[in-house]
Order: C-alpha cells, then structure tokens, then sequence
C-alpha cells in the first residue's frame, strides 16, 4: 500500500466506537433520539464534526440522511443527531496497564474520556440497532474484539489461515465480547437520565459519502424521458391531469387522419381490467402489406 493511498485512507476511513442497542430501548422522548430500525444509526454530534471535509468548496459535516459505510458491507443512515443527550459507555478493564493502554487508543481516536479506577468513561460515536440474520455480524464482531484485545493488551495478533478456520466465534464472543454499561448523559444537566444495562460496544472502521447526502445533493436537474415513460410519470405524479389527457384523446379523429394517409387500425383486446387507460390495443398495418404489422 502506497503512502498516499494510506494518508488518504486515513482521513476516509475512521475508527469508531459503536453500541449496539436493540430498537426497542431507545426512548421516543428524549432530544435526538430517533428509532434505528432498518439499516439506521444515531451519530455523536462531536463525531460528526471530526468528519467535517471540503466538498465542493465548503466544509460539511455528517448529518439527518447521511449515508455511513462499515466493514464488512456495514451501512446505515443517519436518523438522529445527539448533542446534548449523549450515549456514555463505561468501560471496564482489568489493571492500570489495560487501562493505560486503552486511553492511548482514544487519545488516537481523539476521543475525551474520564478515569475513575480500573473504568474508562467517555461518549459513543454511534448507536447501532442489534443485528443476527446478517451475514456479516460474526465477522464484524470477532473482528472488533481482537481490535479491542490488541489495543488493550498493547499487542498485535496474527493468525494463519489453519488458525482463522478453527476459530469458535461462538466461544470467542462469549469469553472475550465486549459488554458495557451505557447510558443516556444529559451534558446540560450534568445526570444520567437512562441506563441501558450492559450492551455490545464494537470497534468498527467507517466512512461517509457526502455525495450521496440529499441534503447537499438535491436540486433541479433536467431529466430526459422517452414518450412512454413521459407518459408513466405524469400518471404517477399527475393522476387527474393523466386522466383529463387521455379523455380528451379524439381517438376516431385519429383514425380519420391515418385513413386518409393509407393506414388501417385493427383493435385487439389485450384483457387488462385498469379503469385508467383504455382496455385496447391498436395494431397499425399499411395498404401495401396487411399482413405485416409496422
């Protein structure tokens, strides 16, 4: 891998701490808040901001609608922004050095976070809905947990492939998952105002597409249409204008005009019950061959 591709890697793609709770916890009365159901994420607002790029000459920053890519084919929008009721994990190490080296790792992250003995506090980047049918969910787990092991340990882990095959993923996210309490914080207030027991924290790699946000990409734009599409389209935005067009279609004058031009018309039922359009179909011959159809 190329530096410059690295660098730019780097500034793409950002770790994040991700708490994954179940939809049906997240409270509808607090600010921000908003349900997770359906590929849908709720974002830190100081996260967002540790996003901010140039896009098209201005600087922009992750919000309501903005698309956000994981590992392991991860994606989500997002449905809530949280800046004053923000998601607090507490999290629990074993000895001075775990905790030392954890730190370390947020400090990468540029993350703030407060010690309070052998517990790191500090907010989460983004709350995720619980996810189990999805082929990605155990590849994303085991590997945020041997992230979070070498971070905490101070060590790197390599595996070969015999090693990869014999993994009990089953077993690993039993022994070494990463379960922590997390909470609702009010930062004005300065008080918890809900707790969510402990929940799955995953460290997971992410990027946003700024071109697929509406919010800085819609505006007028010319579309081209063929007839027929032409036609589709104003019968979905425009019923009563599609009605009122078709009724006044003066179908036998038509037929007068490619009379006179040397065309005959042969009506052919097609057995299609829709009230909106004639039931028929109009096959067109000329004088010269009738039993060729144009």
């Amino acid at each position: 891998m190329s530096r410059q591709f690295r660098e730019t890697l780097n500034t793409g793609v950002v770790p994040m701490i991700v708490a994954k709770i179940d939809n049906n916890l997240i409270p509808s009365d607090v600010e921000g808040w908003e349900p997770i159901l359906l590929d849908c994420f709720l974002l830190n607002s100081e996260t967002a901001e540790k996003l901010a790029i140039e896009y098209k000459g201005e600087r922009v920053t992750p919000t309501y609608g903005s698309k956000f890519i994981g590992s392991y084919r991860d994606k989500g929008s997002i449905t809530g922004m949280l800046s004053r009721y923000v998601p607090v994990c507490k999290f629990e190490l074993e000895d001075e050095s775990q905790v030392e080296n954890f730190c370390h790792m947020l400090d990468n992250l540029r993350k703030g976070y407060q010690v309070e003995g052998t517990t790191v506090i500090f907010e989460i980047d983004i709350v995720a809905d619980c996810s189990y049918g999805r082929d990605n969910v155990t590849s994303l787990f085991l590997q945020s947990i041997f992230d979070f092991k070498a971070n905490i340990e101070g060590e790197d882990i390599y595996l070969d492939y015999d090693e990869i095959n014999q993994l009990d993923a089953e077993r690993i996210i039993k022994e070494e998952g990463y379960n922590m309490e997390v909470v609702i914080y009010d930062k004005e207030e300065n008080k918890e105002v809900k707790s969510f027991g402990k929940v799955a924290i995953l460290l997971e790699d992410y990027f946003w597409q700024p071109s697929h946000d509406n919010s800085l990409c819609c505006g007028i734009k010319d579309v081209a249409f063929s007839y027929n599409q032409a036609v589709d389209a104003i019968a979905v935005e425009s019923p009563s204008l599609y009605q009122a067009f078709m009724s006044s279609i003066d179908k036998e004058r038509i037929k007068e005009y490619m009379l006179c031009t040397g065309i005959h018309t042969q009506q052919v039922d097609l057995g299609i019950n829709n009230k909106s359009v004639d039931n028929a179909s109009t096959n067109v011959y000329t004088d010269n061959d009738e039993d060729e159809m144009l």
